[in-house]
């Protein structure tokens, strides 16, 4: 659908997901281990894009637009952080808050503890990887997709859980520990901005691209997902100095019948701030 619209795109497989490799990057034994760091994914993502663009010189590209879902939204917000260069726009879906998944859980635990229970078992417990029901509460809609797409995509969630993200690793190294005062990112505040009331942790790395225009951003939430709350989302756009999005779809927004209407959000968005931005600075050169 994407190469019908003249977008070009490519699915990347993280670190231990689907049929790509587990071994640690610094581990010269060659071992593989079942926890991922939130770096290596980092690295692995700006390894890709390194290799793209290389191969993209004689387009005069400047970087691409990464889009991440759900748990890649850190890992694209980190790569922003750290190699804007590469990123000519962020585009961001139901993802995971830059301060992680802790406050959204308590929200959960209170409005609904069998909700809470879910997505527990889901994602501890690995039940939305084996289980149809609990695959389905947890992402989709109740009939929809069918039962026969769920359970292909059951099988696909298996693939991807043989290695885990290493959680005290992931909650260390969030983003939201670069967020001002005010909510939004060191990293997207532009470069003449006051920074005397950035967050008192070391920001040098934050800024370590700062001499790249900070690309534009696009934040999308679903009004029926289970698992990224509302407030999620608003923390998340706020974090990188944007307003959300919202349409009404179940957490996947990009499976089921409904996919066209993130699509569609998405593909606005690239035509009015990724694509008019850069048609700009060609005619300005």
């Amino acid at each position: 659908e994407l190469a019908a619209r003249g977008v070009t795109a490519t699915a990347v497989s993280l670190r231990g997901t689907a049929d790509s490799s587990v071994v640690a990057g610094d581990d010269p034994s060659g071992k593989t281990r079942s926890k991922i760091r939130l770096g290596e994914h980092v690295a692995d993502v700006a390894a890709f894009l390194d290799e793209v663009l290389l191969t993209n010189t004689e387009t005069g590209q400047d970087g691409v637009v990464v889009v991440a879902h759900s748990f890649g939204g850190p890992v694209a917000m980190e790569l922003l952080r750290t190699r804007r260069e590469l990123v000519r726009g962020l585009a961001l879906l139901c993802s995971v808050p830059p301060t992680g998944n802790v406050a959204m859980t308590w929200r959960t635990v209170r409005r609904s503890p069998p909700l809470a229970w879910l997505i527990t078992r889901g994602f501890a417990l690995k039940t939305a990887a084996s289980s149809t029901s609990d695959a389905r509460a947890l992402f989709f809609d109740a009939d929809d997709p069918t039962e026969d797409d769920v359970a292909r995509y059951v099988e696909g969630f298996a693939r991807n859980s043989r290695a885990s993200l290493d959680l005290r690793d992931f909650q260390r190294h969030l983003p939201g520990r670069f967020a001002r005062p005010d909510g939004r990112a060191d990293f997207v505040v532009l470069p003449n901005a006051d920074a005397s009331d950035a967050s008192s942790e070391d920001t040098s790395s934050s800024l370590s691209s700062a001499t790249a225009a900070v690309p534009p951003r696009f934040v999308l939430g679903a009004t029926r997902d289970a698992i990224v709350d509302r407030r999620a989302v608003e923390e998340t756009a706020a974090f990188l100095d944007v307003d959300p999005v919202f349409v009404d779809a179940p957490h996947d927004v990009m499976l089921g019948s409904r996919w066209r209407v993130a699509l569609d959000a998405l593909e606005t968005w690239l035509a009015r701030a990724v694509v008019a931005t850069s048609s700009s600075k060609q005619s300005a050169r």
